[in-house]
């Protein structure tokens, strides 16, 4: 189900990995601010940084223009 998953949204995670490798002021602005939101998340995974709602690593998630958050996958509110 996860590879299902992430191989469907690979164009997302490969931009997210890329934005994360050559890096640009306004994607690392982005990345801050959706990361603070993150932080203070009930659905977060600390060690590795990731969401327990979507599985997704938020170093490269936030790094995504098109990405939401997982919220939305259980059909909440997304916070970003």
């Amino acid at each position: 189900m996860i590879l299902v998953k992430a191989f469907h949204n690979r164009k997302k995670i490969f931009e997210g990995i890329k934005r994360l490798i050559f890096k640009k002021r306004y994607i690392e602005e982005l990345s801050k601010m959706r990361l603070d939101i993150c932080l203070v998340c009930d659905h977060i995974e600390k060690n590795p940084l990731s969401c327990k709602v979507c599985g997704c690593f938020l170093e490269v998630k936030t790094r995504c223009e098109d990405c939401k958050c997982g919220l939305e996958e259980i059909n909440q509110e997304p916070k970003w």
